[in-house]
């Protein structure tokens, strides 16, 4: 008969990883209420009784908890639903195994739950030999044990089923002619709601027109879980952008929208706020809609016969068969552009929101829902701002982090990766690759902020419209991201024109498509525009003029100020009262934030005058799962660097520090007047990469002539320097050319010292420090055989001030020099280190160095291990 239910709309917590905790949902559940949902869906993928361990009853402690929290739904107008994951293992047709699950249902009802799921996504489909025996298909099997529980709980109001093919890409052969499908149409009890994530797991857009083709198989309007904020697939991305690509015309075609949003608790703001704001847009739009429905949305003829008032048991439904037509749509596997042919006589459509069920619930007086829209279009735009200007004041509020950590996926233990994040906060990165000063013991203490001590800073909305923009969607980036990857983009590729230097010697390279930066596009945040003589001077392979390189060196400082405003936000960031929000944050920001360091350093050095030589940037294709690369943002913009071409060490990247810091390290080229704090910072991590001061009492400079002044003297170009807000506190030095390197080095630089530290006349057994090194420098020979140099021709050294150590500053500095060699031309690059250091060992595996294969001939220095790795 045709009637009116709600339409569901809420959240799903079905994510693989930690559950949220209780008091996270008691905040859902009020926030549902204040923007006017009504839904919550019970399923945490890894709550063991939910899914692995389904036959197991709940304790009496987990009872209370559950209850409680149905309670407390339910206190705020909100309709918890209970789901129940069976389908890994469960024996269809075994008496034994349904009378299970009737009491695991019967158990949960006793609590006060009054509205179900059952759940058989992610699971293989097929069946068990005993259960080929009793049904035809794996959707029989599914079906009867679906409409057996569902009258088994008396019918409930709100029954949702989740199906195998559970969106286009997964129906086989397609939506339409899909075996699975067109079975649940048919015989799944009519007023039982099917689940659906649209044409993909993760889908970019739901049409109306992939609406309709389901709802024709399916024989009712589907209710969407949608993933389009899901992160459990990559411990990498995090999405806080807007719902989008969903119009408000498929309101009356669904019977509710349930989204499925992070792992992370607090970052899920904008998502549902969002939601919500379509929602109420949609239901404004579309109050007076009525469609021609069965029960709970099962699509008819407008010339159709009503049905009888009495609905038939779901037994007489499974058994009858269907005596309508399907729809004949024509199908594109599944696309959201297939082409449509729906019959006139046919209408898809929902039951209007009913208030007699009470789930409908109005905001309360004073929440911020007083400001309801009232257009009938959802604004973008105008959502995620008010959406930005809520989710603002919570930065604000005082909120403990205690029992906050960073997320597990679900196929990593707990305790193993608290360990792998102990290993690289605890990382030293003194790295000396000629001596042996690396020792396991004496590890450097953390460096501890006095962040109470501080001027408090308060985040604004622009600081988080920002942070929205670097995290937005699986499928797009935030404008602002966007406009940052593509002026790196530029600039890398037109880094010619840096200092008025001409195109002699370099690659010719193919002009830039229109999907592509062009020279002339507006100035990234300098509100520029290039004239057509401008940029017709620029395409000229004549020579570079004055004219160009004052272009490119304006659109490097807007580039400059853009990564700075991003270090801003992220200091702003770890300064919130809000510390659950931070904690769940910090993660992302931390990486994204360490790899637009890495750009930021690398127009630096482009910007000092050193040549580009390399292949141009390839964009990824946009029809794919958003798993395809991991890594979001982060790796995107991490790819854009040279180093990155390739696979190799794309996603090496340690995790954040486990203890919140605002401190920002920066990366720059080195400049003459660094000298002095070269070698002090030499000397200050001289010992095992603690102070060496006391070992070097006559000869202070001694360590910075030997490691430090033939690099920053012979080969400037590739030279970094760390600094933070007191100054520098490390530096990575590397030589392009090894051989060339060690060849000068001798010639020019290796008279000097012998000059200048004569040799000892001590025995051997009453050397110093000192005397030891003065030794090896009267006695050196540079360990560089023709394997190794063919290889790896370059080489690198590295060192930390202690307050920098175990940060994961370090790994930065080394890609800033790998993308610098690499542009250069370099294919790979060694370095040394003493064998007893395991830590740094580990330390460099994760950034893909290896110890490479000799020929047997070939002797290694005595105390010594090389790692290479290539680029």
């Amino acid at each position: 008969m045709a009637s009116s239910s709600p339409f569901l709309c809420g959240v799903v917590e079905g994510f693989y990883g930690r559950p949220w905790t209780a008091d996270q949902r008691r905040v859902l559940f009020r926030r549902l209420r204040e923007w006017g949902m009504n839904t919550y869906m019970y399923a945490p993928k890894d709550d063991h009784k939910h899914r692995a361990g389904w036959r197991e009853q709940y304790s009496a402690l987990e009872s209370g908890d559950l209850e409680e929290l149905m309670k407390s739904a339910q206190s705020n107008g909100i309709n918890f639903v209970y789901a129940l994951s069976p389908g890994l293992d469960i024996s269809f047709s075994d008496e034994g195994e349904i009378a299970l699950l009737k009491r695991k249902m019967e158990q949960v009802c006793q609590m006060g739950c009054k509205s179900f799921a059952l759940l058989f996504d992610d699971i293989e489909e097929q069946l068990s030999p005993s259960d080929k025996e009793s049904f035809e298909s794996f959707a029989a099997a599914q079906v009867h044990v679906t409409n057996m529980m569902y009258d088994h709980l008396d019918r409930p109001e709100v029954f949702l089923f989740c199906p195998t093919e559970y969106c286009a890409s997964r129906a086989d052969p397609s939506v339409v002619k899909s075996r699975y499908l067109l079975t649940l149409g048919e015989k799944l009890h009519p007023a039982i709601d099917i689940l659906w994530t649209g044409p993909r797991v993760v889908s970019k857009a739901i049409s109306t027109e992939s609406i309709a083709q389901v709802a024709s198989s399916l024989k009712r309007c589907p209710v969407i879980w949608d993933n389009i904020h899901a992160n459990d697939y990559d411990q990498r991305r995090l999405f806080l952008g807007p719902y989008d690509s969903r119009s408000t015309d498929l309101y009356p075609m669904l019977n509710g929208i349930l989204t499925n949003p992070n792992c992370e608790f607090e970052p899920n703001f904008i998502a549902i706020h969002t939601l919500a704001s379509w929602y109420r847009c949609a239901k404004s739009k579309h109050q007076k809609s009525r469609s021609h429905v069965t029960a709970k949305g099962k699509i008819e003829s407008m010339e159709a016969e009503p049905e009888p008032e009495r609905e038939p048991p779901a037994e007489e439904v499974m058994q009858s068969e269907s005596k309508e037509d399907s729809t004949e749509l024509k199908s594109n596997n599944g696309s959201e552009a297939a082409d449509i042919a729906v019959d006139d006589s046919t209408q898809v459509g929902r039951l209007d929101s009913g208030t007699e069920s009470g789930m409908e619930v109005e905001p309360t007086n004073g929440t911020e829902m007083s400001d309801v829209e009232t257009e009938e279009e959802y604004d973008l735009q105008n959502s995620l701002k008010k959406a930005v200007k809520a989710w603002l004041s919570e930065f604000a509020r005082p909120v403990s982090s205690v029992g906050v950590q960073p997320r597990v996926v679900s196929t990593v233990a707990a305790a193993q990766m608290q360990q792998d994040v102990g290993d690289a906060a605890r990382t030293p990165v003194d790295g000396d690759p000629v001596d042996a000063r690396g020792k396991d013991e004496n590890s450097p203490k953390r460096h501890r902020q006095q962040d109470a001590m501080k001027m408090r800073v308060t985040m604004t909305e622009d600081d988080v419209s920002l942070l929205v923009d670097l995290f937005y969607l699986p499928h797009q980036h935030g404008p602002r991201a966007v406009e940052l990857m593509k002026e790196f983009h530029w600039l890398k590729k037109h880094a010619n024109m840096s200092r008025g230097q001409g195109n002699q010697g370099q690659e010719s390279e193919p002009r830039e498509d229109e999907n592509n930066v062009v020279c002339d596009e507006k100035m990234a945040s300098a509100g520029e525009t290039s004239s057509d003589t401008e940029a017709s001077e620029m395409e000229d392979d004549s020579g570079i003029g004055v004219t160009q390189s004052r272009h490119w060196m304006a659109r490097a400082k807007a580039f400059h100020v853009s990564c700075k405003q991003i270090s801003r936000m992220f200091a702003q960031l770890t300064d919130i009262p809000n510390r659950a929000l931070l904690y769940d944050l910090y993660p992302y920001i931390w990486d994204v934030k360490e790899v637009i360091m890495l750009l930021d350093a690398y127009i630096a050095w482009l910007e000092a005058g050193c040549k580009r030589k390399g292949k141009q940037i390839s964009f990824l294709p946009e029809d794919m799962e958003p798993w395809i690369f991991r890594g979001g943002i982060a790796a995107e913009m991490q790819r854009l660097l040279p180093s990155c071409d390739g696979p190799e060490g794309l996603f090496s990247s340690d995790a954040a520090p486990l203890e919140p810091s605002s401190r920002v390290f920066t990366v720059r080229p080195y400049r003459p007047e660094d000298e002095a704090l070269a070698y002090k910072t030499c000397l200050l991590t001289g010992d095992a990469g603690a102070d060496g001061t006391h070992l070097y009492p006559n000869y202070p400079n001694l360590l910075g002539d030997r490691y430090v002044g033939p690099y920053i003297q012979l080969s400037r170009d590739f030279a970094f320097m760390m600094e933070d807000e007191e100054g520098v506190c490390g530096y990575v030095l590397g030589a392009l050319d090894s051989r060339s390197f060690y060849t000068q080095y001798s010639k020019e630089w290796l008279p000097k010292l012998l000059s200048k530290y004569p040799r000892t006349t001590k025995p051997k057994e009453d050397f110093t420090a000192e005397d030891i090194l003065i030794y090896e420098i009267h006695n050196e020979e540079p360990f560089l055989p023709d394997e190794l140099y063919e290889q790896y021709p370059s080489h690198l050294h590295i060192d930390l001030m202690p307050r920098a150590q175990g940060l994961g500053v370090g790994k930065r500095m080394i890609q800033s020099l790998l993308s610098a060699l690499k542009t250069r031309g370099s294919t790979g690059v060694f370095l040394e280190m003493a064998p007893r250091n395991e830590i740094a060992r580990r330390f460099y595996h994760r950034l893909g160095f290896q110890e490479p294969l000799f020929k047997d001939s070939t002797v290694l220095p005595e105390d010594t291990v090389i790692l290479a790795r290539k680029l």
